[in-house]
């Protein structure tokens, strides 16, 4: 199986997962909710029950999203998932998994710079878009870097 081969079937097991777990945090948070309301306090209005399914609606969202993300962060570190990825989607995805403390992978760049010592990058402009004499002359009078 090739890195986009594997890419797409862990996004799409995952998708399935992240829609099963808001489903069931919902349904859990709608039933405690309504029982509470319902057993408990002898609620007979039934707008208070309507306000209550979208506010379980939406906090079941936020709690299935962070449940989702520390469970799939985890997976992906235990069982070293980021090296199958496809490098477009580690790109964004895979910085995050190299600042773990457990995670043995270094970086993907390299660093010329001694241990120890900052690493400073410059960025190497195509000539098309670098200054022209007049506008770095200009820029030196404004007393801007050039």
């Amino acid at each position: 199986m090739n890195k986009k081969t594997f890419t797409a079937l862990f996004i799409l097991i995952s998708t399935l997962a992240n829609l099963l777990l808001n489903f069931l945090v919902i349904a859990l948070l709608a039933v405690i909710s309504c029982s509470v309301l319902g057993h408990v306090l002898h609620v007979q209005n039934g707008g208070v029950y309507a306000f209550t399914l979208l506010a379980c609606f939406v906090i079941g969202l936020l709690i299935s999203f962070i449940i989702y993300t520390r469970l799939s962060n985890k997976i992906i570190i235990k069982f070293k998932m980021e090296q199958k990825f496809d490098e477009r989607w580690r790109g964004r995805a895979g910085e995050g998994f190299r600042r773990r403390k457990n995670y043995s992978e270094e970086p993907s760049y390299t660093s010329t710079e001694t241990p120890g010592e900052e690493t400073t990058r410059k960025t190497n402009m195509p000539s098309s878009v670098s200054l022209s004499e007049e506008e770095k002359e200009e820029a030196r009078r404004w007393g801007d870097e050039v």
